[in-house]
């Protein structure tokens, strides 16, 4: 039995711990992140941006005034890890009153191309940062 706030799998059984997956095989634990695909960039504001959620997000429709919002409110060491489909400008706006970097607060951060992956990690329910750090 595992302790409480623990799961526990036996050989060969995956575990769900909220949106990931911990993959258990005979030799080795690996963790699996969601992935989102076929979502498009949409809007030009943080109002009306298209929404993504923690894991791996496959966006489509980069065109240097759509894009994404982060997740809201997320707990530290959410990861968001953005790849774009197109090669246009693709851009990125935290939940209202968060930052990016040191981004002001709503302000969007611009992939020079959509092309390029990028990470994301809340430090708190209000500071994203990229890895690697981009200019901001």
């Amino acid at each position: 039995m595992a302790a409480s706030g623990t799961q526990s799998a036996s050989q060969n059984e995956n575990v769900k711990l909220g949106g990931l997956t911990v993959l258990n095989t005979d030799a080795n634990a690996s963790f699996a992140w969601p992935v989102n695909t076929g979502v498009a960039a949409a809007g030009s504001t943080l109002t009306d941006a298209t929404q993504i959620y923690p894991g791996i997000t496959v966006i489509s429709g980069a065109d240097g005034t759509k894009g994404v919002k982060l997740p809201p409110a997320p707990a530290p060491g959410t990861i968001v890890l953005i790849k774009g489909t197109t090669s246009g400008v693709l851009k990125v706006w935290p939940d209202a009153a968060a930052t990016i970097n040191a981004i002001s607060s709503n302000g969007a951060l611009s992939m020079t191309t959509g092309l390029m992956p990028l990470l994301l990690f809340a430090t708190s329910a209000t500071q994203w940062y990229t890895l690697p750090l981009v200019a901001s």
